[in-house]
Order: structure tokens, then sequence, then C-alpha cells
């Protein structure tokens, strides 16, 4: 079996949700942050995932629940380093 593999660019959440291209993509994806007030902040990787069937749907559960705390930030120390 061959395996091809496709990269898209990094995009915000919000970008990410409202792009159709991407309702019911699989694969790997990888979840960081970039900070808002530095005017060319690089990407912060913070977590590899892979879902099989709809990242954007897994994408948003991992939001809901760092927004609603029943998903918590692993190693604050590790991103407020960044912000120095």
């Amino acid at each position: 079996m061959k395996l091809e593999l496709s990269l898209s660019p990094i995009e915000s959440y919000q970008d990410f949700i409202r792009n159709e291209k991407h309702k019911d993509k699989r694969g790997v994806y990888i979840w960081g942050f970039r900070f808002i007030d530095e005017n060319d902040s690089p990407f912060r990787p913070y977590y590899v995932g892979k879902h099989e069937s709809n990242i954007q749907r897994r994408i948003q559960e991992h939001f809901h629940g760092i927004r609603y705390g029943t998903h918590k930030v692993l190693k604050t120390e590790f991103l407020k380093s960044y912000q120095d």
C-alpha cells in the first residue's frame, strides 16, 4: 500500500473550522500556538494527534475542551516562556 503525505498550511482555529474543504478529512494534525501580540510569532507545536474520520470535528473537541476546562493545557511554563 502506498501512502501519500499532503501538508496543509498553518491556519487559525477560526479559519480551519470555516474552511469547507476540511470537512471529513482524516489523518494526522498538529495542534499548536502562535501568539497574537508578536508580529512574526513562530508556530509552537504542542500536540500531535490523528483522527480517522473528521479532523475538523476533533479539533473542535480540543478547542471546546480547553475553553471549558475539561482539557487542561499542560506545561503552561512552556507556553509562558515564549511570551517573555
